[in-house]
């Protein structure tokens, strides 16, 4: 039996700690049992060594400025070739389109619902904490065309797969 493979979609930022958590949240969550451990994988692009190396070096000197240094980083162009194949990896993904970070567009977020698109095969639940139809970006004729079901909450997404795709395989 083969297992989805949920790739976990959204912004990064190293000076919001939420953009990591609710990764560790949706992780926790389909690691707490037997039967979730048998039929899901989860994709976690903040569990990369190199990002956490990367966020290591640059929070050590606490100077917000230098936030845009990630991306002048050894390696960097890499990650967009990475993160296209965590998409063609998976099964479908959670895309939470909360900004935690302002002052950090979620282009890459963008791309990968992009990608999504071009594979409607793929689940793509999103995740918004307002009213997905009032907002800019969510209700966005490119976006709503990919999302195929929009959660308030990242924890409502992963119960909504775990309900919805346990023992279909």
């Amino acid at each position: 039996m083969e297992k989805e493979k949920i790739y976990l979609v959204g912004q990064i930022s190293m000076i919001n700690e939420s953009t990591y958590l609710w990764r560790k949240d949706i992780r926790e969550f389909f690691k707490s049992d037997t039967q979730l451990i048998n039929n899901f994988d989860v994709i976690d692009p903040c569990l990369n060594e190199w990002l956490i190396g990367v966020n290591k070096e640059i929070n050590k000197d606490g100077d917000d400025l230098k936030r845009g240094k990630i991306y002048k980083q050894r390696g960097m162009n890499l990650l967009v070739p990475k993160d296209y194949n965590y998409v063609l990896r998976s099964t479908g993904c959670i895309a939470n389109l909360n900004q935690y970070d302002p002052l950090k567009p979620i282009v890459g977020s963008i791309f990968e619902l992009a990608w999504y698109y071009q594979h409607p095969e793929k689940f793509v639940v999103g995740v918004f904490d307002g009213d997905w139809k009032d907002n800019i970006l969510c209700n966005h004729p490119f976006v709503r065309e990919t999302v195929d079901v929009w959660c308030r909450g990242h924890m409502e997404a992963a119960e909504l797969i775990k309900n919805f795709y346990m023992g279909t395989n």
